[in-house]
């Protein structure tokens, strides 16, 4: 198996950075286990074949999420000086950039995901270029101007008296966007403003482009989706979620 950078390094420097796992069982046996760790050239995974990585992710896919990463890193820094807050992101190719998540977010399971409805889907959709992306899931990105990077997995939100099934989201976070799959939006409470929903857009033509629109005003909360709406509640286990942050050694005061 060879090592994936989940966060690629062409979008993310690859500097130190603090890993936080956020969930973690009660286990008596683990009580003097750290729950954060550093890693020195971002976080990496040795979960993938060398076709996967270097082909299918690297030479295939990659290219596109990095475009896509980069224009919008240039816009959303325009923005701040030439006052035009609508970012229109060209030559994106979306059917690669879905698939590219994709493939990170799978190679950061530490452990095979047979059974894994999410994951089975996706796994097929990655590596299968003339498959659509899986009918009963939706694919959605937003401006994400933050340091910290995220992968969250299996969350199920639930809105009080609402009445609605719990929605099922997964996360893939880090400067300049974030990404999520989830299942269709019923509760109108989790139509996050900020959010695209680009699903319908998705098809196997894996060299289409498409032109996004993204309004820089509309930043969506950084804990999105690890934090419930009002009247919420979320449902999750432990599945290897984490964060990270830049990491500094820094000596304690007085020195």
């Amino acid at each position: 198996m060879t090592r994936d950078h989940i966060f690629p390094q062409s979008i993310a420097m690859p500097v130190q950075r603090q890993i936080n796992f956020i969930l973690k069982q009660v286990k008596p046996e683990e009580k003097s286990k750290r729950k954060t760790s550093v890693a020195q050239n971002g976080l990496q995974k040795r979960t993938l074949c060398g076709n996967c990585n270097n082909k299918v992710l690297g030479t295939i896919l990659d290219p596109a999420l990095e475009h896509l990463c980069k224009e919008t890193s240039v816009q959303l820094r325009n923005s701040k000086f030439l006052m035009n807050f609508v970012m229109h992101l060209e030559k994106v190719q979306l059917n690669k950039v879905a698939r590219a998540v994709a493939g990170h977010f799978i190679a950061h399971d530490d452990n095979p995901s047979h059974k894994h409805l999410l994951v089975k889907a996706l796994r097929r959709y990655v590596l299968n270029p003339d498959q659509n992306f899986p009918e009963e899931y939706r694919f959605h990105i937003w401006l994400y101007p933050f340091k910290e990077q995220a992968v969250m997995k299996d969350l199920f939100h639930a809105q009080l008296g609402s009445g609605y099934e719990p929605f099922a989201i997964s996360a893939y976070k880090t400067f300049p966007l974030a990404f999520a799959f989830s299942n269709k939006i019923h509760n109108p409470a989790y139509a996050i403003k900020g959010t695209l929903d680009i699903t319908e857009y998705l098809s196997s033509d894996l060299d289409e482009y498409f032109k996004i629109q993204i309004d820089a005003r509309s930043v969506v909360d950084r804990n999105w989706p690890f934090a419930p709406i009002k009247d919420g509640a979320i449902l999750t286990s432990e599945n290897g979620s984490i964060t990270t942050k830049p990491y500094m050694n820094t000596k304690p005061y007085p020195y």
